[in-house]
């Protein structure tokens, strides 16, 4: 009797384990005919999705040619590849790759489904606008705090001299030249 218990309590675990283990994968999910909010140009949506991208973690993109991007995440030892196509009104994400995520043809690891539903709400939400463009720089002046100390040295030693006047290389400090 005590044999058949031991051999029971085997089974159910297993059994558990097995069930546990499964409920880890489901279908490979895609996202086909997002609709982008507002209008914008080609551009503006490819700066709209890389902005998306960028409040998601782990996301980097890549161009491949004109409408589609191709979006890596990794984290720890995995790693999904998609590729984002898209137009004027719409865009998808389907599966390319994926490295340690249990991929079967048909069925995947559930975190590859919650990070590309997590870039897609990251889409949707995303407002269209201009492109991202550097920020302006400030004006450098000549003698202001970025212009390098030899410059400041050399121009204070010269701003002293009259106008027209050469200045004495023995005057200038040890190892300095003008």
């Amino acid at each position: 009797m005590l044999h058949r218990r031991e051999l029971l309590a085997g089974t159910v675990a297993i059994g558990a384990s097995l069930v546990l283990g499964a409920c880890r994968e489901a279908a490979v999910y895609e996202s086909i005919g997002g609709q982008f909010a507002g209008s914008g140009t080609m551009a503006e949506r490819e700066s709209q999705i890389r902005r998306a991208a960028a409040t998601q973690p782990g996301w980097s993109i890549q161009p491949v040619r004109y409408g589609l991007l191709r979006a890596t995440n990794a984290w720890r030892s995995h790693q999904m590849t998609v590729d984002i196509a898209f137009d004027l009104r719409t865009f998808s994400i389907r599966y390319v790759n994926s490295v340690n995520l249990d991929y079967d043809g048909a069925r995947i690891h559930t975190a590859y489904n919650s990070r590309v539903q997590a870039l897609e709400a990251a889409i949707l939400r995303t407002p269209p606008g201009p492109l991202a463009r550097a920020p302006a720089r400030a004006p450098e002046t000549v003698l202001g705090p970025t212009a390098s100390a030899r410059s400041r040295r050399l121009s204070e030693g010269v701003s002293q001299l009259p106008v027209g006047a050469v200045p004495d290389p023995s005057a200038l400090p040890a190892g300095q030249r003008y």
